[in-house]
């Protein structure tokens, strides 16, 4: 559910001229960032995550918890502070959890947390940085200060894909990233940081034992079939947000017209 980039053309006068390259700061720093990312042996941090796509903003917040290679635990929150979802790993079996409606699946376990949504983007500009790099334009922009903390900061373009800013930090891991789309006229931003960020610190793999919460129940396979619309019959009214800001409802579309065609992208 956090994963809603389209792509973006490489804007290469963010590097300040055509055909930049990296240099050795940023260079430095990257390596030094996929080899933390790859050397921690637990984690544990506070992940918070915004988008703004040019009049929907949103902000989530995430709790995280890991140790290599196989023991995970992953609760998004809402809004309001409660648990939404959540990915527990106990090394033998993965859990998928719906907080809110008290429901869980299953899995077999892997043998490492790529289950996580570790690689995926934005997430893997933290977790996966030589990949998330490896196609990048960079250079070292500086140091910044954000909430108090000073990170050095690395200005990225990448061809089909958000550029913008990944912010290393005292860790050594690239611990907060910016992505910027652009769409013509429109512009979104997403970011992502990690937040109260510890490495290896002691864990042990009691602390991952998923044990289902009071009334939490084995959820159902989804009966698609059952859940279709009957031909003919009207479909429920729903809003989806708008490129240019606002909202627009099935209803106010339908207007006037016999029909509307609806075609659902994916992206990300």
């Amino acid at each position: 559910m956090l994963s809603r980039w389209l792509t973006v053309s490489a804007c290469v006068l963010l590097l300040g001229g055509s055909g930049a390259a990296a240099d050795e700061k940023s260079d430095a720093l990257l390596k030094k960032a996929a080899e933390t990312a790859a050397g921690y042996k637990t984690l544990e941090a506070v992940a918070t995550f915004s988008s703004d796509d040019g009049g929907h903003k949103q902000s989530l917040k995430a709790t995280l918890s890991l140790m290599k290679p196989n023991y995970g635990r992953f609760r998004m929150l809402g809004p309001d502070g409660a648990p939404m979802q959540s990915m527990v790993a106990d090394g033998k079996s993965l859990f998928m959890v719906m907080d809110r409606t008290k429901e869980y699946m299953k899995r077999p376990g892997a043998r490492d947390l790529a289950p996580f949504p570790l690689a995926q983007e934005p997430f893997g500009a933290l977790f996966a940085p030589k990949t998330f790099f490896a196609s990048a334009e960079h250079r070292f922009a500086g140091k910044q200060t954000v909430e108090g903390k000073s990170y050095d900061v690395v200005e990225f373009t990448r061809q089909q894909a958000p550029s913008g800013k990944a912010f290393v930090g005292a860790s050594g891991m690239v611990e907060g990233v910016e992505l910027v789309q652009k769409m013509g006229e429109q512009q979104s931003t997403t970011g992502l940081w990690l937040k109260n960020l510890k490495l290896n610190t002691p864990m042990t793999p009691q602390q991952f034992a998923f044990k289902p919460g009071p009334g939490f129940k084995i959820a159902e396979a989804p009966n698609f079939e059952k859940s279709l619309l009957a031909v003919g019959a009207k479909a429920p009214d729903f809003q989806l947000s708008q490129p240019g800001g606002g909202r627009l409802a099935l209803s106010d579309a339908l207007q006037g017209k016999k029909a509307v065609l609806i075609n659902f992208w994916f992206h990300g």
